[in-house]
């Protein structure tokens, strides 16, 4: 089978990429797969790389420019609801599309969150503009459908390289980054609805070491304030998975999400997690079972504590949070993708 990916963002380290190169390699050890994007390298697969600007406001992105020419592919599925995804869809190919975006993650960072119906507006347009929707989670699925996509919408997981996290090497992370015994780790963009500043306050009160990987808006301010944290920029997968394995907890405090990959990843490797009480979240996360959930700083302050102390907590959860893992492993995700492609 040829399958063509559209995605405006792959060579940025975020949770869409990283999806798209997990799926796609796994996918080429038995089918032709090609990545359509601004910029990038393929591992087993071919990536045809478009004229492509940085994108003024956030310089970690680009605005990518579609050509046009014949694609040829027996199915493509569409990352992003910008150029290049539109692009995607006016092939004329059967298509999917997956619910990676929503209209707060494109407007906080500027502080527009007012235009978000104009944002369900575009970003339903861009879904109902195919043949198949694919989300990662039931709520999110929801959520989608409240705001006016009308295609058939299918739950697939993203899904989670479980046994390359479980290699990973805590080791390696201490002795890379030079990182005290215990640490508390955080992985998203430096941006106002990730809320990174909770993580940073609440080590800073409860003397402990935060340690933040991304970059983004507010990384100049955030190190200004917080010169005790760690900011190590943006990471390879390995290096992330290595630190995911030496943290004593990961912290996910953000505002909105759709699907919650890196969370699946922290629980592959093994570290208990502390994330927003978000009904995406939920769907993974059973509080107090394989994960924590907080409602408010305080709470996420106090549980973060007995994460840190508590050793019989934390390696309860740790365990829990591995079974969890395996469940959503990437073998069973793209299984279920490619049965999809092959109905269309």
């Amino acid at each position: 089978m040829r399958i063509a990916h559209f995605t405006d963002t792959f060579s940025q380290r975020n949770g869409v990429s990283s999806y798209i190169h997990n799926i796609s390699e796994l996918m080429s050890k038995k089918h032709d797969v090609t990545i359509y994007t601004g910029s990038g390298k393929g591992n087993g697969y071919k990536v045809v790389n478009y004229p492509r600007i940085t994108f003024p406001l956030e310089t970690s992105y680009e605005v990518v420019f579609p050509k046009r020419f014949d694609v040829k592919a027996d199915v493509v599925h569409c990352h992003t609801p910008y150029f290049v995804g539109f692009w995607g869809l006016q092939t004329g190919l059967p298509s999917v599309t997956n619910t990676h975006t929503a209209p707060r993650n494109m407007f906080s960072m500027f502080g527009a969150n007012f235009l978000e119906p104009i944002g369900w507006w575009h970003i339903s347009r861009f879904h109902n503009s195919s043949d198949f929707v694919i989300t990662g989670r039931k709520s999110t699925a929801e959520l989608f459908r409240k705001h006016g996509v009308k295609k058939p919408i299918k739950v697939i997981s993203l899904g989670v390289d479980t046994r390359f996290f479980q290699k990973a090497d805590a080791d390696r992370a201490f002795n890379k980054f030079h990182l005290p015994e215990r640490f508390v780790l955080s992985i998203g963009r430096l941006s106002v609805e990730k809320r990174s500043e909770y993580v940073l306050k609440a080590c800073r009160e409860l003397r402990l070491t935060a340690v933040l990987t991304s970059t983004g808006p507010l990384m100049d301010r955030l190190r200004r304030d917080y010169p005790e944290a760690r900011f190590l920029g943006n990471v390879s997968e390995q290096d992330k998975a290595d630190l995911m394995k030496a943290a004593s907890v990961f912290a996910f405090p953000t505002m909105t999400e759709t699907e919650g990959l890196v969370l699946l990843e922290a629980l592959a490797a093994g570290v208990p997690t502390l994330s927003t009480n978000l009904p995406v979240l939920r769907e993974i996360i059973k509080d107090g079972d394989n994960g924590m959930l907080f409602n408010s700083y305080d709470d996420f302050k106090k549980k973060l504590y007995t994460l840190t102390r508590d050793s019989s907590i934390s390696k309860k959860i740790s365990n829990s949070g591995l079974k969890t893992a395996k469940q959503h492993d990437l073998s069973i995700t793209v299984s279920e993708l490619l049965k999809l492609y092959k109905s269309l």
